[in-house]
């Protein structure tokens, strides 16, 4: 026990009750790191901190004796049949991650319960080996090793752990990896576990050079950009786009906001790390967001508050981090820090109506016009990647002088075919699994650009070796996204991902609402209250696939979409954003409806259901702003204003602000459904009372305080006012 805080861990399961390992951490001269107790019966929750580690007790745990203990084979597995989160994750771990087992045998019914589950597919080629820890192994041990794809240590923990030190004798300590990433300014004064949560969110951009050990090779067959790639300048540049965005940049002032708009594959993510770069170079201090996680602001701002120098903050996808950076944003004031941002053009709506078009400038890239692709030719010859011979580049740069970059490069290596063909020869190629494979990364992409976990990828494709798909000549390649600690798996070509899952949404209406479910399934273990507030990669997810405007309804249909919220209703019921869509998924369905009759049954079903979430959470702020929607939207569907529906409307919006504000926080969403509402409303013949007047007119005046540059905003109050 005593030997093992002198090592850095992951996570540590244990099937004991007792609370030695705790203590042992406790007394410990100089642990590696700090220990979390975690009984089986706690709600999930994932460790952002580097410095501690979870200990996780699988039977119970003797501190917590009201939750009970597991003694026996029935219980456990009752245990597991309730679903134990816990026991979920670490059957995932068992599936995906390299593992040491110690202090037990394989014939432990917990062990062999989650070994049965792992397979010769669940071993992989780059990560190191799982071992098995056994003082007295006989035959059957080597064959269950051999079964289970693991390696065998002959010795006690206590031996293993000590040729490892020996083996190993100078680890890196956490302070080690932090200071290889944030450098000076570990020396800052800031708090470590600060520093450590900030670490695990950004990464400072280097401004040193990074080795390259592929050439650009990897750049060009479709995978990310490293600093490496780009500081050998392996891309190809983009001036006007990348200029204008340069220059945005350099004009902006304190808290302002820079984003680069384009459809997927256009190359965004590239050129966005092109400027990281280049401004580092320039003396900026520039942080690359690198965690898919919600960006953990107490630790972020006390170390952004202690740098002097001007700051930038690069954040990829930026519409998933939008209400964070506008609380950041009001919590850092002073401070010289602007934000860079890269997104989809169609999700710039969302980030416009949340942080307000005022201290928003924005620069679109294109298409890659004649020049870029004629470069991109020569630079696919120059690497041997391309059957063109030189001399040729004019002529085939035509042919792809109005594609988005990533189809471009796509094109060169298929021999300038039609993206079409490409795709259609892709899906003929593909084999049944791999197809399916990539049709949940793909929707899981399409949801949350930073993809689906491994672990539960894996768990999924039980029997499938997602590995083989990771090959850059699989007819539908996925691959690791560049996000920090977590193993999130993503199409290789965005655009080809989109196209893929338009094509099977469109020709196969049986997989792609199966895909969904199977999605919503595999992340439920990991949502819950706690880790939708830490924003954990997966109740991010969760969030965006259950969307009904944005995901639902454009990908599945009116009809499909019904058949996937009823099919997850038993998982998912006890989440109010569930029955938030199911209000919105009602409402749209009313508005379409022929008969009076239909859109009152409708409109009154829309209706019970957000009033129904807010039976699950009274006083947050979501519930009520979709009360607020999905009455203002009945009345204006119905064309009349009941008094109880206005008075119900207005007081949920007002409370809905109201709770912004005491959170410390303003938000848009509020107001501006209230004002659309209150000019739908009068439209159709509202009456207010004096005091709906009165509140109105006050949440029209706070509104114009909170947002003073949003002109949105101030228009809106100004006719609302008019309008009383």
């Amino acid at each position: 026990m005593r030997a093992i805080p002198n090592f850095r861990w992951k996570r540590i399961f244990t099937l004991n009750v007792d609370d030695a390992l705790e203590r042992a951490y406790q007394t410990a001269s100089a642990p590696m790191q700090e220990a979390i107790s975690v009984n089986f019966r706690d709600v999930f929750f994932d460790n952002h901190n580097k410095q501690s580690v979870q200990i996780v007790h699988l039977h119970g745990y003797a501190q917590k004796p009201e939750d009970g203990y597991v003694f026996d084979i029935k219980e456990y597995m009752q245990t597991i049949s309730d679903n134990s989160v816990w026991a979920h994750v670490l059957g995932n771990i068992i599936r995906s991650e390299p593992f040491f087992v110690m202090g037990t045998s394989l014939e432990e019914p917990d062990i062999t319960y989650f070994l049965a589950d792992r397979d010769a597919a669940s071993d992989r080629s780059d990560r190191p080996p799982s071992v098995l820890v056994e003082p007295n192994p006989d035959p059957g041990t080597d064959k269950d090793c051999g079964d289970y794809s693991l390696n065998l240590h002959k010795g006690t923990a206590l031996e293993f752990l000590n040729h490892a030190n020996a083996k190993v004798p100078n680890r890196p300590t956490v302070r080690d990896i932090i200071h290889d990433n944030l450098g000076d300014l570990i020396a800052s004064g800031v708090e470590p576990s600060d520093l450590a949560i900030f670490h695990s969110d950004f990464e400072r951009v280097p401004a040193t050079a990074q080795q390259n050990t592929m050439g650009g090779a990897n750049f060009a067959l479709g995978h990310s950009a490293t600093w490496a790639d780009l500081q050998s300048d392996c891309d190809v540049p983009r001036g006007p786009e990348a200029n204008r965005l340069s220059s945005l940049v350099k004009k902006a002032r304190a808290l302002d906001t820079r984003l680069l708009l384009g459809e997927p594959g256009a190359g965004k993510s590239t050129i966005l790390k092109r400027i990281a770069l280049e401004k580092t170079r320039d003396g900026f201090i520039c942080f690359w967001r690198r965690s898919p996680g919600r960006i953990q602001l107490p630790s972020t701002i006390n170390v952004l508050r202690t740098i002097n120098k001007p700051s930038l903050i690069f954040v990829d996808n930026f519409a998933d981090h939008t209400t964070e950076i506008l609380e950041l944003r009001r919590l850092i004031a002073g401070t010289n820090v602007v934000f860079v941002g890269a997104e989809r053009t169609y999700r710039f709506e969302h980030v416009r109506r949340v942080l307000g078009a005022e201290t928003i400038e924005t620069c679109v890239i294109g298409s890659v016009g004649l020049e870029v692709a004629k470069r991109l030719i020569t630079s696919y010859i120059d690497l041997g990647l391309s059957e063109t011979k030189k001399g040729e580049e004019q002529a085939l740069a035509r042919k792809i002088v109005d594609e988005q970059i990533a189809v471009a490069c796509c094109r060169i290596i298929n021999k300038f075919a039609p993206i079409e063909a490409v795709i259609d020869r892709s899906i003929t190629d593909a084999t049944e699994k791999s197809r399916r494979c990539y049709l949940i990364v793909s929707l899981a992409s399409h949801c949350l650009r930073d993809g689906i976990q491994y672990d539960v990828l894996s768990r999924l494709l039980k029997g499938y070796d997602v590995e083989r798909q990771m090959d850059d000549n699989s007819p539908l390649p996925v691959t690791f996204g560049d996000v920090g600690d977590f193993e999130m798996v993503v199409p290789l070509n965005e655009t080809i991902s989109s196209v893929v899952l338009k094509r099977f949404a469109a020709g196969n209406r049986d997989d792609v609402p199966k895909a969904f479910v199977e999605i919503a399934t595999a992340i439920r273990p990991y949502v819950n209250l706690s880790s939708i507030r830490a924003g954990h990669p997966s109740s991010r997810l969760a969030s965006r696939l259950f969307d009904y405007d944005e995901i639902v309804k454009p990908i599945l249909g009116p009809d499909e979409a019904a058949k996937f919220y009823s099919a997850t209703q038993k998982d998912w019921a006890w989440n109010s954003r569930y029955w938030h869509q199911i209000a919105l998924m009602k409402l749209d369905a009313a508005s379409v409806a022929k008969s009076l009759v239909d859109k009152e049954v409708l409109c009154r079903a829309a209706a019970q259901h957000a009033r129904h979430a807010k039976t699950i959470e009274a006083r947050h702020q979501f519930t009520l702003t979709t009360i607020g929607k999905v009455l203002f939207g009945t009345m204006e569907i119905l064309s009349r204003v009941p008094p109880a529906d206005l008075e119900e409307a207005v007081n949920a919006l007002a409370l809905a602000a109201d709770i912004e504000r005491q959170k410390g926080r303003t938000s848009v969403h509020p107001y501006l459904i209230l004002f659309e509402g209150i000019l739908t409303a009068s439209a159709i013949g509202a009456v207010y009372s004096h005091s709906q007047r009165q509140k109105i007119n006050s949440l029209s005046l706070d509104a114009v305080s909170s947002f003073p540059k949003r002109e949105d905003i101030r228009n809106k109050a100004e006719r609302v006012r008019k309008f009383l």
